[in-house]
């Protein structure tokens, strides 16, 4: 944390000295050091569409961990109305994905972007931190997350902390699952021992790595 101002993570260095902090832009940096096909779009109405997707996603995430921050303290000092407040917004978002999700394959185009990516680790985290029955209510975005979370880049961090414990699991599954998708780089993150590839740092778990 002490290369974030903002003393928070993830946060990226580069070899030549720089970093860069806030997750969107860490995964965008990434996606463009890579020569193969990218998972945002360059420009025009899909790159508008990725980013709102990506947005989605991310709050998704806040709002679980928000929630299960709360649902932690002690009896006496919860704010009665924070828990269903960040439940009625992780409702709204499942509901507005489950609208546009295709019935099968990726979000946008023939190959996985960052919209599928950023949503199947929102739903995987929800389903660590929020457990509830979200297939039920909406079966087409059930659906379109069996493939995707049959990705290897989802299976292998799974099959790798396998025998660490649910919390472990939670805690790297996903992840990991979306450096996997963005590749690796000349790199390093900081806040994971400054691991020189982009597994264990995920762009979008930066406000609850520790949880």
């Amino acid at each position: 944390m002490r290369l974030n101002p903002l003393r928070a993570i993830p946060v990226l260095e580069r070899d030549d000295g720089e970093v860069f902090f806030d997750s969107p832009m860490i995964c965008e940096y990434i996606d463009s050091l890579n020569d193969k096909p990218r998972l945002y779009p360059a420009s025009g109405e899909a790159r508008w569409q990725a980013l709102r997707w990506h947005a989605l996603g991310q709050g998704m995430m806040e709002a679980t961990v928000a929630r299960f921050v709360e649902l932690r303290k002690p009896a006496r000092s919860r704010m009665r109305r924070t828990p269903p407040k960040h439940e009625a917004r992780i409702a709204a978002a499942l509901a507005f994905a489950a609208e546009r999700v295709p019935a099968s394959g990726f979000i946008s185009g023939n190959t996985i972007g960052i919209a599928d990516i950023t949503l199947a680790a929102a739903l995987g985290y929800i389903d660590l931190r929020y457990a509830h029955d979200w297939r039920g209510r909406h079966p087409r975005l059930a659906q379109w997350l069996v493939p995707i979370s049959a990705r290897p880049s989802f299976i292998e961090p799974s099959r790798r902390s396998h025998n660490k414990g649910r919390y472990k699991k939670g805690r790297y599954k996903w992840q990991e699952a979306r450096f996997k998708e963005l590749q690796h780089a000349p790199s390093s993150i900081a806040g994971q021992a400054r691991a020189p590839r982009f597994f264990l740092v995920s762009c979008n778990f930066s406000l609850y790595l520790n949880l």
